[in-house]
């Protein structure tokens, strides 16, 4: 099965004053090229989706797609990527998670190919990560209506629409860690 990785630096980062969370340097390199340097073992094809595509013009050697619909979040991301990317399903990660874990993306490619779901989403301690997820190319009409029905833009309440699989992981550090994003600067000191 051919899946796309799609990484989402779309995020207003309010708590951060604005900054692009994508760019923030942990343990010595900025995250998203901690995450390409993970990713492109993993995936033959990594696009970006942003809305300030400008910034992004070093990583002219991968697609760079800004939503489709406007201010709705990640759910914009999730819908762009599906809509853009020429693929059998994609892998969406978010450009605020510094510590990506090849066993859990593996893991989770692995279960989708032999379960064939519309969705795989990761869950440890009882919490969702839906941008860390796999999505089938075969959802996009399903996706568009939800976001066109405009009562919801929460992809958790999207999810509830499709046949979603959850992988449920050990609730351990190794593991937590993997999800472990920046939204504040308190972040950067944990």
């Amino acid at each position: 099965m051919d899946i796309a990785c799609v990484i989402t630096a779309g995020g207003k980062a309010r708590r951060l004053g604005g900054k692009t969370k994508a760019f923030i340097v942990i343990d010595g390199e900025r995250i998203i090229d901690k995450n390409i340097n993970t990713l492109k073992t993993l995936f033959k094809s990594i696009s970006i989706i942003s809305n300030q595509a400008e910034q992004f013009s070093e990583y002219s050697n991968y697609n760079i797609y800004s939503d489709i619909y406007k201010e709705i979040g990640p759910l914009a991301g999730l819908h762009t990527a599906l809509k853009n990317i020429n693929h059998n399903a994609i892998f969406i990660i978010s450009s605020d998670l510094p510590y990506l874990s090849s066993d859990i993306i593996n893991k989770l490619i692995a279960e989708f190919q032999k379960t064939k779901p519309e969705a795989i989403i990761p869950k440890i301690n009882g919490f969702i990560e839906p941008l860390y997820g796999i999505y089938s190319s075969t959802i996009i009409d399903k996706l568009e209506d939800f976001i066109e029905q405009g009562k919801s833009y929460a992809i958790k309440n999207f999810l509830k629409t499709i046949n979603t699989q959850f992988l449920v992981l050990d609730n351990k550090e190794e593991n937590r860690k993997a999800f472990y994003n920046i939204n504040t600067y308190d972040d950067l000191e944990g």
